[in-house]
């Protein structure tokens, strides 16, 4: 256990006796109870007067000092100081070093970040805030340069390296606000080899080559920053550096994007081409969202296993929700797929009909990508529950196509799904993903029942499908319960057309009863510009 941190040090520190705190009303309840350092910290945390605020969160502090808000509550002490006390920023340096005094270890290059970063967001007392930051990072070296025994740090390689960037982050921002260009930009630099997704170091970087007029590395680093975590500022400001360079002109701006994601964000997972002997075709669904960051693990994990199996394999569909914020690619039937596996969240996984809650980042994308192999592995070798003939055509904007349905139990309640999905969409929400696979546009779906053979037709419009999706969008930018309750709220991306030359269709028959997965079948509709569906 770190030692307890002196609260009477830290008011000595700020150099007067600070006033008692206003009782606050606790938070209100939320659905799943709070622990109660958690409580503690809302509360004090709650607090308005920055002065109060202080007192309370050194209180907190003081009693709670293991707790995992405590990195917060220094954060917040911190901030509050700076407002506290505007016109005597010396208190500042002097309380943070209270608060180091009673922390070891990595305890202590933790709370020398949150202090650092404080003061930096203040612009208050910079020489000192780079002092702080260069604490953090002097315990955090290199993985393999660490001068003590790997096994003792609490933290595998990967999270070891996200916190030794943070620390890095931290000096080189302060560095960039001190003007010590040099060392920031090899800081800096230093942090994207480690996290490709700090993209407030990739703006600092666009920034430094902005100031040496290197119009080719201001672009890529602000596109590196757009392509991290998507806003709408770096994507007007990559537009406008793109055009410059670029005769006025937008022509290739995408491509060159599409270039940058390449290059930046590898995808970690990759799987060896399955080479089994299928009894059947595999339904792989992810429920997912482009801004859910927890998805991005399982978005990569499904790009790795459409690698792995042929379509004549797997068939993959990806369902994307408004969770937890709005996705363009999200549409009434994607929301039904949700409603019906009654879903706890996203991402869900459904291997033929088996859902499964629960995410990670980039980094867990190998491992989610062997898991979901596996169990796809085991389910290509059980035996079909029912026959399925696929037959789908692309016919101007129509796609007319003939399911044959044969082998299924007269007692079974089934439904059959027939699903058009667009292969590829670009598109960069706030999860950073930017290309997503087999996205669903649209399903019909048709109550199946009887031994005997079956046949069903049914003919998608393209032009039908856009403007249902249109619908949507203008409704829900009238109104939404939980996104739009003002009407404010507008579409970054509306992606409603249709592009017809990267289109599949999906049929699938469901048990209703057991959610179960009877057979599958899949047509590529994909079609070289000016030619026939492959």
């Amino acid at each position: 256990m770190r030692p307890t941190r002196s609260l009477c040090l830290i008011v000595f520190a700020a150099g007067s006796v600070l006033l008692a705190q206003t009782p606050t009303a606790p938070p209100a309840p939320s659905a799943r109870p709070q622990r109660p350092d958690q409580q503690a910290f809302n509360q004090a945390n709650s607090v308005k007067d920055p002065a109060q605020k202080v007192e309370a969160l050194s209180s907190f502090l003081k009693e709670n000092p293991d707790s995992p808000m405590a990195q917060s509550a220094i954060l917040g002490i911190m901030t509050a100081a700076a407002a506290a006390w505007p016109d005597d920023p010396a208190k500042l340096p002097s309380l943070g070093d209270q608060i180091l005094a009673s922390a070891k270890g990595i305890t202590r290059a933790q709370d020398a970040r949150h202090i650092a970063s404080a003061l930096l967001r203040a612009d208050k007392a910079l020489p000192d805030a780079e002092r702080f930051a260069r604490i953090g990072v002097e315990r955090y070296p290199p993985y393999d340069a660490q001068p003590y025994d790997a096994r003792k740090i609490p933290q595998s390689q990967v999270q070891y390296e996200e916190t030794r960037a943070r620390q890095l982050e931290t000096l080189g921002l302060v560095c960039a606000k001190l003007g010590k260009d040099t060392e920031a930009r090899r800081t800096l630099e230093d942090v994207m080899k480690i996290d490709a997704y700090s993209a407030e170091s990739a703006r600092a970087l666009a920034a430094l080559a902005a100031k040496t007029g290197d119009g080719a590395d201001e672009l890529r680093w602000t596109a590196a920053a757009f392509l991290a975590h998507p806003t709408k500022a770096d994507h007007d400001a990559i537009a406008a550096l793109y055009r410059k360079s670029h005769h006025d002109s937008d022509d290739g701006l995408e491509p060159y994007l599409d270039a940058q994601y390449e290059a930046l964000f590898p995808n970690p997972a990759h799987l060896d081409h399955y080479r089994g002997a299928a009894k059947r075709m595999v339904l792989a669904e992810l429920l997912t969202g482009s801004g859910c960051p927890p998805c991005v693990g399982m978005d990569l994990a499904f790009d790795a296993l459409l690698e792995r199996y042929s379509r004549a394999d797997v068939a993959v569909l990806l369902y994307h929700q408004n969770r937890p914020k709005p996705d363009p690619m999200t549409n009434p039937n994607s929301m039904a797929r949700y409603d019906y596996f009654e879903a706890h969240g996203v991402p869900t996984v459904a291997i033929d009909g088996k859902p499964q809650t629960g995410g990670g980042g980039h980094d867990q994308a190998a491992e989610f990508a062997a898991r979901y192999a596996g169990q796809i592995d085991k389910e290509l070798l059980t035996e079909a529950g029912a026959t399925i003939e696929l037959k789908a055509s692309l016919t101007g904007r129509g796609i007319p196509v003939n399911v044959r349905i044969g082998g299924i139990d007269p007692a079974a309640h089934l439904k059959l799904h027939i699903v058009v999905a667009e292969k590829t969409i670009r598109y960069s929400g706030e999860s950073g993903i930017r290309f997503h696979p087999m996205v669903v546009r649209s399903v019909a779906q048709i109550a199946v029942d009887g031994a005997s053979p079956r046949t069903f037709d049914q003919t998608f419009d393209l032009d039908k499908i856009a403007a249902e999706i249109h619908a949507y969008h203008d409704a829900f930018e009238k109104h939404d319960d939980r996104f739009n309750t003002d009407g404010t709220f507008r579409w970054p991306d509306r992606l409603e057309h249709i592009d017809a030359d990267r289109l599949a269709v999906v049929a699938f028959l469901e048990d209703d009863a057991t959610k179960a997965i009877l057979q599958a079948a899949s047509i590529d509709l994909s079609r070289p510009a000016g030619g026939r569906a492959e």
